[in-house]
């Protein structure tokens, strides 16, 4: 085997959808690595680790109801993440497009 020895067959994108469902590793939201929430999180935490982030970067998130956050960056495309009974659901571009989904 030799230097392959830790080699796993498959499609790493389908890997990496299975880890960032169970919570194992956390979602980059829009891909640029600034800002990051966890399926496991309650909206409570992500809007507290989204609006620290934001803070930060000049970005804004607002919780809209009881279910979800609107991320909006200086940059780039707005973000809705909803959750349903307590566990993060989808992930969408503003304008309604599904950017991220769970099963």
């Amino acid at each position: 085997m030799g230097i392959y020895s830790h080699y796993v067959g498959g499609d790493p994108r389908v890997r990496l959808l299975e880890l960032q469902r169970s919570g194992e590793i956390d979602i980059v939201i829009g891909g640029e690595g600034e800002h990051e929430v966890n399926a496991n999180w309650s909206i409570d935490k992500a809007y507290r680790q989204l609006a620290d982030t934001c803070e930060a970067c000049g970005g804004l998130v607002v919780r809209d109801g009881l279910c979800q956050l609107l991320l909006m960056k200086t940059y780039g495309p707005s973000f809705v993440l909803e959750w349903m009974h307590g566990r993060l659901y989808k992930i969408s571009i503003r304008e309604h497009t599904t950017w991220w989904e769970a099963e």
